[in-house]
């Protein structure tokens, strides 16, 4: 009896150790696509995608692209967040 409550110990433990592991994917950090978008970033995506995405976005198609958009307004800059699922891109355009 007493092995056996040792081997579910051990069990649990591994089990604990080996379930708590789960991680975000990586964010890209991405070079600008044109001056009047900097910080750009993703996840899921490649940097290719994402510069092609903010281009879109910038051409004020942003319709076409199929994501949830969340845009904030600060010191001269719009701080846009598109999203799809777990795909994310982000990035500061100036505003004129």
């Amino acid at each position: 009896m007493r092995r056996l409550i040792v081997a579910l110990v051990a069990c649990a433990m591994i089990f604990i150790t080996l379930g708590s592991s789960a991680e975000a994917a990586p964010i890209r950090h991405c070079s600008s696509p044109s001056k009047a978008i900097v910080n750009l970033t993703t996840r899921m995506f490649t940097c290719k995608e994402a510069r092609s995405i903010a281009r879109d976005y910038q051409t004020n198609d942003p319709y076409r692209l199929n994501m949830n958009e969340h845009v904030t307004y600060r010191n001269g800059y719009a701080d846009v967040r598109l999203t799809r699922y777990q795909y994310v891109v982000r990035f500061q355009m100036v505003q004129d």
